[in-house]
């Protein structure tokens, strides 16, 4: 029976990520320019030869055919050919396969090593001050985009193994913790400090065995359900930016009740200034000042101004206020889907609740970055600026909701079979009108954390796609256009005023982590 059931998983694992990638290979297919070859522009071809180029790129693109070929020759061991390098795609794989596994490899284990040690340390040692450096320390690698990260790896000449490892250490390392600290509160630990057990003993013979399997799940890198973490994936942005509550106490919980409110000054403040953007910066963020363009901080230009001459601190601000609005909007839209889709999955059960979680699985299957950039890439790029705004957090919001909809799936599934529920059924009351009036209201306090959960997800999500060039369109800043900037740097102390969008980036994901906590004890 278990080895039917582990091999029923697998076989669900493969089918959805082997979909998973044709997905994303058919998105790939139909983003703009794909059917174009330069080899088309060469003034050498007469037109017999463009012609015949083009005949064969529209044979290529049509799907059906296009897989049956591809299928046909790779099960003849032919991968086919890159279009971009004109290599075969064999070997491409086996140059660049090694090199990605052993860079993946070395970067995952130095991540999970560090986060391993520092979580048992945090758990052996129950220090609220080294607790709190550890939190300060994985809190500010999270809050760095990944590209911003890489960045920086690139200008400080970072390996790529460690790279990784900085941008996976901060999520293993809260999840670790949280798993721990869930472990904690178990009736057998707690009978076991209770006997005077050593706490070296305790943590060793009785929580790692707990929550062993779920670090070695997750180290592997598989998504885990398990009741101490929420459910899979959904629980991943709580995790993440969730402050968590490990080892409470009173003197903690009046630590924690000041940082929200410190937390919480800073974000009105914030948001005050970006809505005073044009009091505080008349000049607006899209006037040029040609003859000062490049210039340093001055007593006019408070940050410099950028390469065609734009007042650097108008356009912090103001794209400070298009991240902070509308990534509420995206979180929204992404949370009604969540409950749409998770909620009625969960109340409805059977067939339905299994193919709403499938099709969930499918998405979570593809890199969700990736995803953005095809669709976004999908769209014209001659757009206005207030379309782009509009286009880029809609696509955030639209494709944001798999994680929450886990998360409420289970929660729903859990009310379905509640007393309540069962009475209202037994009352008569059916269909819809049990959903909305006994099991939504019931949802509430999933639907606030992971509203808020979400918001500081798709501002991060924003900053990565405007530092590829996907995100809102010129002259309109963001912080994600306006950490692009970073990428002429040569040095770190050659000009620092252009990291200030990223320390204010950082300022206020981290205030987002206090309030989060909260959030985190009213979905408990």
């Amino acid at each position: 029976m278990l080895g039917w059931k582990i091999a029923r998983h697998g076989l669900a694992m493969l089918v959805t990520v082997l979909l998973g990638g044709l997905l994303s290979a058919t998105l790939v297919r139909f983003a703009p320019g794909f059917d174009v070859d330069e080899n088309q522009l060469d003034p050498r071809l007469n037109s017999a030869s463009v012609q015949a180029l083009r005949e064969a790129r529209l044979r290529e693109h049509n799907v059906v055919r296009f897989y049956y070929r591809s299928l046909m020759r790779a099960a003849h061991g032919d991968l086919g050919t890159s279009i971009s390098l004109g290599q075969p795609v064999t070997t491409l794989l086996r140059e660049r396969a090694p090199l990605t596994l052993r860079l993946v490899s070395v970067g995952l284990l130095m991540s999970w090593s560090v986060a391993l040690a520092l979580a048992l340390s945090a758990a052996w040692w129950r220090n609220a001050s080294y607790d709190a450096l550890t939190t300060v320390v994985s809190g500010t690698f999270l809050c760095i985009p990944a590209a911003v990260l890489a960045l920086l790896s690139v200008l400080w000449n970072v390996p790529g193994a460690l790279a990784i490892g900085l941008i996976v250490f901060p999520r293993s390392y809260r999840y670790a913790r949280n798993l721990l600290a869930k472990a904690y509160s178990l009736p057998h630990i707690i009978t076991a400090r209770a006997k005077g057990l050593s706490e070296l003993r305790i943590l060793f013979w009785h929580a790692v065995p707990v929550v062993g399997p779920q670090l070695l799940a997750a180290g592997a890198g598989f998504a885990v359900a398990d009741e101490y973490h929420g459910a899979g994936h959904a629980g991943n942005a709580a995790g993440e930016f969730g402050g968590g509550r490990p080892w409470p106490s009173s003197a903690r919980r009046a630590r924690m009740k000041t940082g929200r409110t410190l937390a919480c000054v800073v974000l009105l403040l914030v948001i005050g200034a970006s809505l005073a953007a044009g009091w505080l910066a008349p000049a607006g963020y899209a006037k040029q000042y040609r003859e000062a363009a490049g210039a340093p901080p001055s007593a006019q230009h408070w940050l410099g101004t950028d390469d065609v001459g734009r007042d650097r601190f108008a356009r912090v601000l103001y794209g400070t206020r298009i991240s902070l609005l509308l990534a509420p909007a995206a979180a929204f839209l992404s949370t009604l889907l969540a409950a749409l889709v998770g909620g009625f999955a969960g109340y409805l059960g059977g067939v339905w609740a299994r193919f709403a979680m499938a099709v969930t699985d499918l998405f979570l299957s593809l890199p969700w970055l990736f995803l953005l950039i095809t669709v976004r890439a999908l769209l014209p790029l001659n757009v206005s600026p207030l379309v782009s705004v509009l286009v880029t957090f809609l696509i955030l919001g639209a494709l944001g909701w798999t994680s929450a909809a886990r998360v409420l799936c289970t929660t729903a599934a859990t009310l379905r079979g509640s007393d309540f529920v069962c009475q209202a059924r037994a009352s008569g009351i059916r269909g819809a009108r049990l959903f909305w009036i006994h099991v939504l209201p019931n949802l509430k306090p999933v639907l606030y954390a992971q509203f808020w959960v979400s918001i500081p997800v798709f501002i991060l999500s924003e900053a990565n796609l405007g530092i590829l060039g996907l995100g809102v369109a010129e002259p309109m800043p963001s912080w994600g256009s306006l950490l692009r900037e970073l990428e002429g740097l040569v040095s770190v102390g050659e000009e620092p005023w252009k990291f200030v969008p990223l320390i204010l980036l950082l300022v206020v994901v981290t205030s987002f982590q206090f309030l989060l906590s909260r959030q985190e004890e009213v979905a408990a």
